[in-house]
């Protein structure tokens, strides 16, 4: 029963290695990784999934509760485990759950720091509009000033001038 149970695991994680495999063959070759953060966490539920199945809701990793008080069964049971390798087969898939967990956790970091970047690139964006808005605003505010200065300046010339002029009409 558990070496039918491993072989169905065994069936499951190849077919999640192959739909996987492409991922390591384009970052070698520098191609872009074409996944979202949703097909990632699928595929880690997957072999989290998986990985749960085989080490925690199977007696893969120790001997069933049944064998403990019936020493002779135990013995047939460890004899059985040893010919059909469930060890080593355990050992095997734990190995390449590791890997492929390893492989979505870089996947994951990978799209998270794409994520940040743009974050980063958005903020800098932002900052670069305030300051063009605010520059905008100062030298409007200047160029007020300075054509209200020329104004006042203006007004003052024509005060002055047309004082300068009544005071050379007086004749003295």
């Amino acid at each position: 029963m558990l070496s039918v149970q491993l072989a169905i695991w065994e069936s499951k994680l190849e077919n999640v290695i192959e739909s996987i495999e492409w991922i390591t063959q384009d970052m070698m070759s520098g191609n872009s990784i074409n996944l979202t953060e949703k097909e990632v966490f699928k595929k880690t539920g997957q072999l989290y999934a998986l990985r749960h199945c085989i080490n925690l809701s199977s007696d893969l990793l120790d001997i069933p509760d049944f064998y403990w008080d019936r020493e002779k069964l135990e013995t047939l049971y460890q004899q059985m485990c040893s010919v059909l390798n469930l060890t080593r087969r355990t050992r095997v898939m734990n190995e390449k759950l590791n890997h492929c967990c390893q492989l979505m956790e870089l996947l994951s970091s990978h799209l998270s720091d794409k994520h940040h970047v743009r974050l980063e690139w958005m903020i800098i964006i932002l900052i670069m509009v305030e300051v063009s808005l605010f520059l905008l605003y100062i030298i409007s505010l200047n160029w007020n000033f300075n054509t209200g200065f020329l104004r006042i300046c203006s007004l003052s010339a024509l005060k002055q001038s047309s004082i300068n002029s009544k005071t050379n009409d007086i004749v003295y």
